[in-house]
């Protein structure tokens, strides 16, 4: 850090001035080294070189929630994708991966939230996305089976008269699929038919 500082200082440029360096590689230089430009290029490489030191970590760990969590915040901060962009062919691939194998488990709530994740950070480069196993319409109408899979899990439920296990069931829907108005309609009425019978039973 303190290296920085000297540089951005310009002392390096007085050491060429003193041993008497030429006024054409002074000013190469001061386009090169000293121009904004080149520092604001050299952060964005340690913060993309950084990340992907977390990622590689996470996948090692074969934690790719942890790795999607890094690659949205790489996103936030407006890191190229190019940077990155073996790293998303991983992480996407592997979200999906699991996805399907959590909906091929009868498991729903995971599986949409996954494929919510791989929606979140999907690339926006067409070549990257030739690298995906899925399209971002796919994964979308994915997302919307296994709210509806969770959906239909609930009305058994619901047509059994456990309304308190069918609000459950239907409120994982919102964990990956907040604006799904069926769910939303669906928890209010088993809510006020809940809060009727819970009258009832108190008078």
């Amino acid at each position: 850090m303190r290296l920085v500082t000297i540089i951005k200082n310009g002392l390096p440029l007085i050491a060429l001035l003193i041993c008497g360096c030429s006024s054409s590689y002074v000013e190469s230089w001061d386009k090169t080294v000293l121009s904004p430009g080149y520092w604001n290029r050299l952060t964005i490489e340690q913060q993309a070189q950084e990340t992907r030191q977390q990622i590689e970590q996470s996948l090692a760990r074969d934690d790719v929630e942890q790795a999607q969590k890094s690659l949205r915040d790489s996103r936030r901060e407006n890191l190229a994708e190019d940077l990155l962009a073996d790293l998303y062919t991983v992480v996407e691939n592997r979200l999906l991966h699991e996805a399907e194998q959590a909906s091929t488990a009868g498991h729903p709530d995971r599986a949409g939230r996954l494929f919510c994740m791989a929606q979140e950070i999907y690339p926006a480069g067409s070549q990257l996305q030739s690298t995906i196993d899925l399209s971002l319409d796919e994964i979308a109408g994915n997302i919307e089976q296994c709210a509806d899979k969770l959906m239909k899990k609930g009305l058994i439920a619901y047509r059994s008269g456990e309304l308190v296990s069918a609000i459950k069931i239907w409120g994982k829907i919102g964990r990956f699929h907040p604006d799904h108005p069926p769910s939303r309609v669906a928890i209010g009425t088993a809510e006020r038919q809940l809060k009727s019978l819970e009258m009832l039973e108190s008078r």
